[in-house]
């Protein structure tokens, strides 16, 4: 049986560690805390009766045997490392939930016919090198001891040297490259990080798909000129050309049909940044994030229109340069399926949904079958100390895993 208390009492913990000053928690990757907080769900998994162990990339990995030795592992996994100042449940929740759901089959002699693992992906954020998902990728064989050399944090320190300090050997990354046939499927529980759930009353989200992330930096070139003796008539503006173009990016998403679609302009460099001088150049980052690939590249085309009519008409340059890629990820029609299922027989009512954050499961679906469970957000808050599901929904979150999980192993898709 699924020990919700077990679940608290072990996330209290884990939020204890990282805790800054202003009350969230900052657990970067490779780091002290990091080790402390792996250290102690390593501990976790060996009072469960499981042997984990480290991959090359970092990542734990604790295993059930199934009684057929032969099938493909279904697989439960999250991350532990959060944002600067983040709350208790965002990734930890599911590193959490999936070892409860482990341990409760050992405690009641239950063996499945799968065997199941828990996963903690190591850098799934992206906080501390700028570049999401470390874990998962290497898992699903897309990352490379060179993109560990290129990636940087803060301090200069690049991913490659900060896992040699962790003791770990980022030439061999590649170790830790899993293979298609080794897996059943995937299954992540998650919060929603958003207010759908939560506003509609909902308990359980079944994620249909997660957004692809397009991003960009637009930017506009005009002229520096003493702000007192210009006239406004003749200033070539580039940041009040950057101004007007800013709500159209927000207008370009509000228009396209369909949930999920959204565009931020984050942050703007203006130079020379001077109170009294005129800018001569905004530079303007943009993420477009969707679940369909049509959907963002309507979005980039009409965005990237905007910005010319606009240059064009403030007598400004323009300039326009491409960043990541991430291409939309449609989660498995199984997994759904199997999902939707448990709702039913366990009467818990559901809403299917897009996920506009990025998720392990989308690096995962590469791999395998994946797909994932979503519980309320409270206010809608993410990534901020007051980060919150009321423990009713979070149990009626491991509820529905649980029972996933046991649909998944007997091959039963039937409803009720």
């Amino acid at each position: 049986m699924i020990d919700c208390q077990r679940v608290r009492r072990r996330l209290e913990k884990l939020s204890e560690i990282g805790r800054d000053p202003e009350g969230g928690i900052s657990r970067f990757s490779y780091t002290e805390e990091y080790r402390a907080a792996l250290e102690l769900f390593a501990g976790w998994c060996r009072e469960a009766g499981l042997n984990p162990r480290i991959d090359a990339a970092g990542n734990l990995v604790a295993r059930y045997e199934g009684t057929d030795s032969g099938a493909p592992v279904i697989a439960l996994g999250s991350h532990l490392d959060t944002v600067p100042n983040g709350g208790p449940l965002d990734g930890a929740l599911g590193c959490v939930a999936g070892l409860e759901c482990l341990q409760s089959l050992v405690e009641e002699g239950r063996r499945p016919a799968h065997p199941l693992e828990t996963l903690v992906f190591v850098e799934e954020e992206g906080t501390r090198f700028g570049s999401g998902l470390l874990g998962s990728r290497a898992v699903a064989g897309k990352l490379t001891p060179a993109a560990l050399a290129e990636m940087r944090d803060r301090d200069g320190t690049s991913a490659a040297q900060a896992m040699e300090n962790y003791g770990l050997r980022p030439l061999a990354v590649g170790e830790a490259s899993r293979r298609s046939s080794e897996f059943e499927a995937y299954l992540e529980l998650h919060i929603e990080q958003g207010p759908t759930l939560d506003s509609e009353s909902v308990p359980i989200g079944i994620v249909s798909s997660i957004a692809g992330i397009w991003r960009y930096t637009f930017r506009f070139v005009g002229e520096a000129a003493h702000a007192g003796t210009t006239p406004l008539p003749v200033r070539r503006d580039a940041l009040m050309a950057a101004a007007r173009w800013i709500p159209a990016v927000r207008d370009a998403a509000l228009q396209l049909e369909g949930p999920g679609n959204v565009a931020t302009v984050g942050h703007v460099d203006v130079k020379p940044g001077a109170i009294n001088v005129v800018p001569a150049e905004a530079a303007a980052s943009l993420e477009l994030r969707a679940p369909r690939e049509s959907a963002l590249h309507r979005l980039a085309e009409t965005v990237l229109e905007e910005a010319r009519r606009i240059a064009a008409a403030e007598n400004i340059g323009l300039e326009v340069e491409s960043g990541a890629r991430i291409a939309p990820v449609a989660m498995d029609e199984r997994v759904i399926l199997a999902v939707e299922n448990a709702c039913r027989r366990l009467g818990i009512a559901f809403r299917h949904l897009p996920s506009g954050a990025g998720h392990d499961a989308q690096a995962m679906a590469a791999l395998c079958p994946a797909g994932m469970i979503f519980v309320p957000s409270a206010g809608g808050i993410s990534h901020a100390p007051e980060e919150f599901t009321p423990w009713d929904q979070i149990e009626a979150g491991l509820r529905v895993m649980a029972e996933t999980i046991q649909r998944l192993d007997q091959g039963d898709n039937s409803e009720g």
